[in-house]
């Protein structure tokens, strides 16, 4: 029986500053508010750690809509022949469905 992959936690995810020393990304809407993990403020200056948390929290809100984007593109149209320039794009579309899938589609 293969195994059952988990869902991660729904969106919007988002930013919170419960402490100093930290932020929180998580889904604090509705009734289910959940942390997802903390960034703590450890040596960088706390303006790269909230521009990281900030990075995490725009590529899982966009992830979902990117990609079906990105499916239908690759879907919607033929690959281009070898020697085209277009080809290199297509093909770079492809790898970061798989990646982002991890080759499950």
């Amino acid at each position: 029986m293969p195994e059952q992959q988990s869902k991660h936690t729904p969106g919007p995810w988002s930013i919170e500053n419960f402490s100093p020393d930290h932020l929180e990304i998580g889904n604090y809407e509705g009734e289910n508010c959940q942390a997802i993990c903390q960034v703590l403020y450890y040596g960088a200056s706390d303006a790269i750690d909230e521009a990281n948390a900030d990075f995490i929290i725009r590529a899982c809100n966009a992830h979902d809509d990117l990609l079906a984007a990105l499916i239908r593109m690759v879907a919607e149209n033929e690959p281009a022949a070898e020697d085209s320039p277009r080809r290199a794009g297509y093909e770079q579309a492809q790898a970061a469905i798989t990646k982002a899938t991890k080759g499950e589609l």
